[in-house]
């Protein structure tokens, strides 16, 4: 299964299980400061493996950042379910949406994702991306105008350069995600 797979190649993979299927996302850089978005809580995220690369300043001490090579969005999160793996690129953004530069976050992790693909036929056999879908999304705040959506979501928000924007984010279910 793709989820013990890629459990095994990167560090400080976490894991939703039955009786805990909700998914915290922290922006610690966020924690203290008032009017941003430091934490999102996905629920009914079960069978999904989630981790983040943000942490660390280069995610490759071998490669430049020429092109935003080493830009990374905040989370990957990788869910399988009913036979079907979806692999949600998440990026958190409290202001500046600077559409560019998440193109190219997203862009450089979905490049970690095959790399890691290519560890896991490599070394385990089994690939974790054949056949899956991928979903972008970019959690933002949002000034408080209540508005509701007028047109039906109509993308699958499938590719790097069309993530799905979701305003101030109150725990959504990770079935709207993907």
């Amino acid at each position: 299964m793709p989820l013990e797979i890629i459990s095994a190649i990167v560090e400080q993979c976490s894991i939703s299980t039955t009786t805990n299927p909700s998914i915290k996302l922290v922006e610690a850089k966020n924690k203290s400061k008032p009017n941003t978005l430091s934490q999102v809580t996905i629920e009914k995220a079960h069978d999904s493996v989630w981790f983040s690369v943000d942490r660390k300043k280069k995610w490759s001490s071998y490669l430049a950042d020429a092109q935003g090579i080493q830009k990374r969005c905040d989370y990957v999160i990788i869910n399988a379910v009913d036979g079907t793996t979806t692999i949600l690129f998440v990026e958190l953004k409290s202001a500046n949406i600077e559409k560019d530069e998440l193109y190219e976050k997203f862009r450089a992790k979905e490049c970690f994702i095959d790399y890691c693909d290519s560890i896991a036929r490599k070394f385990f056999g089994r690939s974790i991306t054949k056949g899956c879908k991928k979903r972008f999304v970019v959690f933002y705040l949002a000034p408080s105008i209540a508005k509701t959506p007028t047109r039906p979501i109509t993308s699958n928000y499938d590719r790097p350069n069309n993530p799905r924007y979701f305003p101030n984010p109150n725990r959504p279910k990770l079935k709207q995600l993907i």
